[in-house]
C-alpha cells in the first residue's frame, strides 16, 4: 500500500480531542442521570471492549463473570478521574481504530497483489508482461528480402533478435488473424511463383504455387479415424471420452496408438487394424497376421524411395485404410542433383550433409506384398506428425547450413520434394517470428493419404520444441531463453550492471482446415513449456501450464583498478495458468502457483485441468477452467513423489504414472489413482509402487498401454527398485501389466519377461487384438493370452546383436536407403 495513502488513512481514523470532549461528556450526562455510584460501570453507557452491550447486565462483573478484583475502581464503586477515562476510551478508540486500519490494509493487499494459488487474473488485471508480441506473423515478399532478413541478424547473447520484424520484411505481407478461410483458387495461381522465381512445384501439387489445394470448406468429416468435427470437439470436452479404449475392427476389439486428443492419430513404431500388426525394426516394415497363437509374419520391406542415396531409418507410421504411410529421416553425404532458383537443374550444396524428412506411402491392401505409391521430402529433421481423417500434418525442423549465398535460394530456402524431383518453398509460405534464437526453420507440410498429394505447406523462421494438434489449429511452441540487462549505476567504487535471465515461449498458431494450412497468429507468452500436454485447445481457446523462472546476478567493476566481480542475485520458480484467445490474446489466468517447484506432468480433460509439480512432494492441481475469463484453482493434493504423466481413466478417476520420492531423493516407479471426482476434493484412491526404476513411459505417453473397459494398464519397466536386485538392470526388460478395479486399486497380473535383450532395445509397445496382448520390443514380437498372460509365441524379428545404441524409439545402425 503506498505509504502517504496509508498515513491518510491513519490520521482520519485517529480520535481528535473534540470527538474524546463530546464522549466524555455524554458519558457524565449519563452517570449524573442513572443516580448509581455502586461498584460496576453503568448499565446504560457502551464499552469500546463491549461495543454490542451483550455483556450489559453483568453490572457488577467483567466480560469474564467474576467479580472485579479486591483495590480496583470498579470494587470500590469509584469511576476514576475524567482523565484517567478519557485516556482508557482514547486506548480502547485506538486499538479498534488500528484493528480495523489492518484489515482494511490487508484487504486491498490482497485484491490488488498477482494472483496466487486461489486468486485469478481477470482481464482487467491481467499481468502486463504475461502475454506479448500479439499479432500475426510477417512474411518477406521474395527470397532477396528473406536473405536480408537472415543476414541482418544481430546475434546478441546467443539471440538472433530482429528489433523490428515488420520492418526488415518492408512490404512483405502479414497474416491475417481473422477466423481461416478456404482462399480462391484463383488467388493461387503461378504469378507469385514466378515472382519469387521458384522452381515448379512438384506434380501432385494442388495447383502451380505449390498451395493449399482448392475447396476447403470445413475440416475432414465422416473419417473412421476423426469423426465429425463437431462431435469430436464434444467428445473432447468429456473425462472419460479422453480415455484409450479400444476400437472396433473386422475381427473384434484392437487398442490403437496412446494419444494427446481423441480422433487425432500420432505415429509410432507399431500399428495395428486389428487383422495385421505392423512394425518398424531397422530400417524394414514387418507385417503380421494377428491371430493369436497362430500369429505369423507375412511379409518384410526394405524402406526404399525414388531420390538421393542417403544415410537414414524410419522413425514412425501410420495406417490408414489401405494406405500405409512411413515417416523417415535421412541425411545426405555428398553433392546430389536438384533445381537452381531458375529451375535449372544444379548441383545442391550440401555443406556438413542435407537433413531431409521423408514421407513414403504404401499400398498394404495386400500385406504379404506392400506396393511403393509415391515419395514425398521436406527439408530438415523430424519433428513429429498428426493424423487427422486422411490429412497427414507432418513437421520437421531443418537448421540453416553455414554458407548461404544470396545468388541460390536453394542455400537459405527450405526444399520439398516428390518422388526425386525438388523444388523451393514459396517466400510467402515462409513467416518470420519476432524473435528467433537460432537460424531454423519450422516446416508443416500436410498430405491426403488417399490421394498421395502434397496438399499445402507453410515455415516460420524460428525453432518448435513443441507441438500440439487440436481439431482446428496446430500451435508451435519455442522456447527463448533472454537476459534483460540494466542500465548501470554506481555502487562505491564499483560500476554495477544488473542483469535477469527468463525463459519465455513463442508461440505460432497454424489454423488447418482439410488440410490448408493458415499462419494465423503469435504472441510471446512468459514461462516454458513442459512438453504438448502443457496445451491444449477447448471451445476455441488455448489453455496452457507453464513454469516461470529467472535468475539475477549483476557485474560490478572497478574501472580504478580494473577489477570485475560477480555476484548472484535470488532466483525464483513458480507456475502459472493461461488462457489464450484465438488471436493469441490473454484473457485469464492465475499466477505464483507452487513457487519453488516445476512441472512435472499436466493433463486437460474438458473444462478442467490438472498440473503436477515436484520438489519434495507432489502436488496435484486441479483447475476448473469452465469461464476462461476467471480460471482457478479448487483443490490442491499432496503427496510424495511424482507424476509425469497423467491419463483420465473413465469417469472422476485420472492415473498418475511417475516415481516415489523420500524428500528430493527419487525412488522406483509408482503407479496412482487420483479421485477427480469431486474437484474441490481430489484425493489419491490407491497408489502402488512398481519394482523398476526405469521406463519409457516416464516420458513417451505412446509406451503406456491403457483400457478402461477392461481396467488394463501396460507399460514396459527397466531396473528394480529392491536394492538387493540391482543387477536385474542389465538384464531383460519386463512388460508389466496390472489391473485396476474400484475395490482393490491396483494388481499386478504379470510381469512379462521379453523375447530380446532389453539393453539393446527401446520403444517396447503393447497392443491388445481380441483376446491377446501383443508386446512388439523392436528385435521380437511376443504374443500372450490376456485371460492367463502365458506366452503363446515368440516371433525374432531382427538378430539383437546387430542393434545398436538406445533412445526413444528403436534405434538401428544406419542403412542405404536407395
Amino acid at each position: 500500500m503506498n505509504d502517504e495513502i496509508f498515513r491518510d488513512m491513519r490520521g482520519q481514523m485517529r480520535p481528535g480531542q473534540e470527538a474524546m470532549d463530546r464522549l466524555d461528556a455524554a458519558i457524565g450526562d449519563a452517570t449524573a442521570d442513572s443516580g448509581h455510584q455502586g461498584p460496576g460501570r453503568p448499565q446504560d453507557v457502551p464499552d469500546a471492549r463491549d461495543p454490542g452491550g451483550q455483556y450489559g447486565q453483568h453490572s457488577f462483573e467483567d466480560s469474564s463473570g467474576e467479580p472485579p478484583p479486591a483495590g480496583s475502581d470498579a470494587a470500590a464503586g469509584k469511576e476514576g478521574p475524567p482523565a484517567a477515562r478519557r485516556r482508557r476510551l482514547a486506548l480502547y478508540l485506538s486499538v479498534a481504530a488500528a484493528f480495523l486500519l489492518v484489515s482494511i490494509a490487508v484487504g486491498l493487499m490482497l485484491t490488488s497483489r498477482p494472483a496466487s494459488n486461489s486468486g485469478l487474473l481477470s482481464a482487467g488485471s491481467l499481468l502486463r508482461d504475461a502475454v506479448a508480441d500479439v499479432g500475426s506473423v510477417a512474411s518477406p515478399a521474395d527470397y532477396q528480402e528473406l536473405y536480408s532478413v537472415i543476414a541482418g541478424m544481430g546475434e546478441a547473447g546467443g539471440v538472433y533478435a530482429l528489433a523490428d520484424t515488420a520492418e526488415a520484411l518492408g512490404a512483405g505481407e502479414a497474416v491475417s488473424t481473422a477466423a481461416p478461410q478456404a482462399a480462391p483458387s484463383s488467388a493461387r495461381d503461378g504469378s507469385e511463383a514466378a515472382t519469387n522465381a521458384a522452381a515448379p512445384a512438384p506434380a501432385a501439387t494442388a495447383d502451380a504455387d505449390g498451395g493449399a489445394g482448392a475447396g476447403g470448406g470445413g475440416a475432414a468429416q465422416g473419417s473412421s479415424a476423426g469423426g465429425s468435427q463437431e462431435g469430436a470437439t464434444d467428445a473432447a470436452g468429456e473425462l472419460d471420452a479422453l480415455s484409450s479404449d479400444s476400437s472396433s475392427g473386422a475381427t473384434g476389439t484392437y487398442s490403437e496408438t496412446n494419444t494427446q486428443v481423441k480422433g487425432i492419430d500420432e505415429g509410432d513404431i507399431v500399428k495395428t487394424d486389428g487383422t495385421h500388426v505392423y512394425a518398424l525394426s531397422q530400417n524394414e516394415l514387418v507385417i503380421f497376421r494377428a491371430a493369436g497363437a497362430d500369429t505369423k509374419e507375412l511379409s518384410r520391406t526394405t524402406v526404399a524411395e525414388q531420390g538421393l542415396e542417403t544415410y537414414g531409418s524410419p522413425h514412425e507410421m501410420y495406417v490408414s485404410g489401405s494406405t500405409l504411410a512411413i515417416v523417415s529421416y535421412h541425411f545426405g553425404t555428398g553433392a546430389s542433383e536438384g533445381p537452381s532458383a531458375s529451375g535449372v537443374a544444379t548441383i545442391l550444396p550440401v555443406q556438413g550433409g542435407m537433413e531431409e524428412t521423408r514421407l513414403t506411402l504404401y499400398d498394404v491392401s495386400d500385406p504379404s506384398a506392400p506396393a511403393l505409391l509415391a515419395g514425398f521430402g521436406q527439408s530438415g529433421s523430424y519433428q513429429t506428425s498428426r493424423l487427422y481423417g486422411e490429412k497427414l500434418y507432418l513437421v520437421s525442423s531443418y537448421y540453416l547450413p553455414y554458407g548461404a549465398d544470396r545468388s541460390k535460394p536453394e542455400t537459405f530456402v527450405p526444399l520439398f520434394s516428390e518422388n526425386g524431383s525438388y523444388g523451393l518453398m514459396r517466400a510467402a509460405d515462409i513467416h518470420v517470428m519476432p524473435v528467433v534464437q537460432q537460424p531454423n526453420y519450422t516446416i508443416v507440410a500436410s498430405y491426403d493419404l488417399a490421394a498421395c498429394e502434397r496438399i499445402d505447406q507453410k515455415s516460420v523462421l524460428g525453432y518448435a520444441s513443441t507441438v500440439y494438434m487440436s481439431y482446428r489449429n496446430l500451435y508451435l511452441g519455442s522456447s527463448v531463453y533472454a537476459s534483460e540487462e540494466g542500465e548501470p549505476y554506481q555502487e562505491s567504487v564499483y560500476t554495477v550492471v544488473d542483469y535477469v535471465n527468463r525463459t519465455t515461449t513463442q508461440l505460432v498458431r497454424v489454423a488447418i482446415e482439410d488440410g490448408a494450412l493458415d499462419v494465423a497468429a503469435q504472441c510471446t507468452v512468459e514461462g516454458a513449456l513442459l512438453n504438448q500436454f502443457s496445451l491444449d485447445e477447448y471451445e476455441d481457446n488455448l489453455r496452457l501450464v507453464v513454469t516461470r523462472e529467472s535468475s539475477s546476478y549483476r557485474f560490478l567493476r572497478d574501472e580504478s583498478h580494473d577489477i570485475e566481480s560477480y555476484q548472484d542475485h535470488e532466483s525464483t520458480t513458480s507456475n502459472a495458468v493461461y488462457v489464450l484467445d484465438p488471436s493469441m490474446t490473454l484473457i485469464g489466468g492465475i499466477e505464483d502457483l507452487a513457487e519453488d517447484e516445476r512441472i512435472y506432468s499436466a493433463r486437460f480433460a474438458g473444462p478442467v485441468g490438472y498440473m503436477v509439480t515436484y520438489r519434495q512432494v507432489d502436488p496435484l492441481f486441479a483447475i476448473d477452467l469452465a469461464d476462461p475469463l476467471r480460471p482457478k484453482v479448487t483443490s490442491e493434493l499432496k503427496i510424495p513423489g511424482f507424476s509425469t504423466y497423467l491419463h483420465p481413466f473413465g469417469e472422476g478417476r485420472l492415473l498418475g504414472l511417475g516415481n516415489e520420492a523420500e524428500g528430493a531423493v527419487t525412488q522406483g516407479m509408482k503407479l496412482s489413482m487420483f479421485d477427480v471426482s469431486d474437484p474441490f476434493a481430489v484425493g489419491e484412491a490407491y497408489h502402488q509402487g512398481v519394482d523398476a526404476v526405469a521406463s519409457e513411459a516416464l516420458y513417451n505417453h505412446k509406451a503406456v498401454l491403457v483400457d478402461v473397459g477392461r481396467g488394463l494398464i501396460g507399460f514396459p519397466g527397466y531396473g528394480s527398485s529392491d536394492a538387493l536386485s540391482a543387477t536385474r538392470y542389465d538384464s531383460m526388460g519386463r512388460y508389466f501389466v496390472y489391473r485396476y478395479d474400484e475395490a482393490g486399486g491396483f494388481e499386478l497380473r504379470a510381469a512379462l519377461e521379453m523375447g530380446t535383450d532389453s539393453s539393446y532395445w527401446s520403444g517396447t509397445r503393447g497392443l491388445l487384438i481380441d483376446g491377446y496382448l501383443y508386446v512388439f520390443s523392436g528385435a521380437c514380437l511376443d504374443v500372450f493370452d490376456l485371460d492367463t498372460l502365458e506366452k503363446a509365441v515368440s516371433l525374432q524379428v531382427q538378430d539383437s546383436s546387430e542393434a545398436i545404441g538406445s533412445g526413444s524409439a528403436p534405434v538401428r545402425p544406419l542403412s542405404v536407403i536407395d
